[in-house]
């Protein structure tokens, strides 16, 4: 059994339908964005079992790494390098936008804090206007030639386990949006943003197998594609993240081998037996620790037991 595997998983309910219109609570930190984290047994959850089971089950059990202390300086830190902040923000700022209208999201990057008392960084409101006042002059929100059906929607299926039984995966979606051709016949998409530092198709490869399973979970939730058509791939939505901001929309289709792909991996975590330690840990990959781009933020927990270092629902770990 995975550390997905909980006893709460077969009571969840595969969505029958979306929203009936759209909406998205506008956040007032980014603290409040971070703590969205992703879908419950999406992808990245499935990703991060398969590459470090202790990892997934820290995770699953709510340990954080404690926050890191100010630098004295009185300042808030500037967000443009965190990538994984930068980019959620800027999604934020793109469902208040699809929702409420470009002034709202304008508004939104004046008054967003870092927390219930520190303000953003001048520098990072005036790289956040920057972009999405270029976004809005690429692509006016009057003009766009999309139908909305969602914003920052979780969805949950049931893609069965390969041997009768179900088995429940789950997906959020920036968006979901039909695209009309030419002949004005519309066609479900998934609108993912993407934030990168270049332009051009080949810098979303890395996020192929996230639109596998995106694409595989609606199209293997029968309701789902009968109320509203299968998906037929993803639209990529790139912000370029250069010093004058550039837009983008990249078409990626999904073909049925690829999403057949993404269902017998997403089955693997329910096949794959790792062992448990004494006192309950799953396997540390060692291969896993440190990153492309940075170490694990569990490291100084499994390698050293720092425990004073980190929180668990926000409490400090015993």
């Amino acid at each position: 059994m995975s550390v997905m595997s909980t006893p709460d998983v077969p009571r969840i309910m595969v969505t029958q339908t979306l929203p009936p219109q759209l909406a998205y609570k506008i956040p007032e930190t980014v603290e409040e964005i971070l703590a969205t984290g992703g879908s419950a047994m999406g992808y990245s959850a499935i990703s991060t079992y398969l590459s470090c089971p202790e990892r997934s089950r820290l995770r699953s059990l709510g340990v954080k790494p404690k926050p890191k202390p100010s630098d004295g300086s009185g300042l808030p830190p500037e967000l443009e390098d965190n990538a994984l902040t930068w980019g959620s923000i800027n999604h934020a700022i793109r469902a208040v936008r699809i929702v409420y209208g470009q002034d709202r999201a304008l508004q939104l990057i004046n008054e967003l804090k870092l927390d219930k008392k520190t303000p953003l960084a001048e520098s990072d409101k005036i790289s956040l206007q920057n972009i999405w006042l270029t976004y809005e002059a690429t692509w006016p929100l009057a003009q766009e030639p999309f139908k909305y059906l969602a914003v920052e929607c979780e969805v949950f299926s049931d893609i069965g386990d390969g041997a009768g039984h179900p088995l429940i995966r789950s997906v959020r979606y920036d968006s979901l949006a039909y695209a009309f051709d030419a002949y004005g016949n519309p066609g479900l998409f998934s609108f993912e943003c993407k934030t990168t530092s270049r332009a051009g198709a080949n810098q979303y490869g890395a996020y192929s197998a996230q639109f596998y399973t995106q694409v595989a979970f609606w199209n293997a939730n029968p309701e789902l594609v009968r109320q509203y058509g299968p998906m037929r791939g993803v639209i990529v939505d790139g912000i370029i993240k250069t010093k004058v901001p550039k837009m983008e929309r990249v078409e990626k289709p999904v073909g049925l081998k690829a999403q057949e792909i993404a269902i017998a991996y997403a089955r693997l975590p329910e096949k794959v037996g790792y062992p448990v330690d004494a006192e309950g840990r799953f396997p540390r990959m060692l291969h896993t620790c440190w990153g492309r781009f940075s170490p694990c933020d569990m490291i100084g927990l499994c390698h050293e037991d720092a425990r004073g270092d980190y929180l668990i629902h926000g409490e400090p770990l015993q």
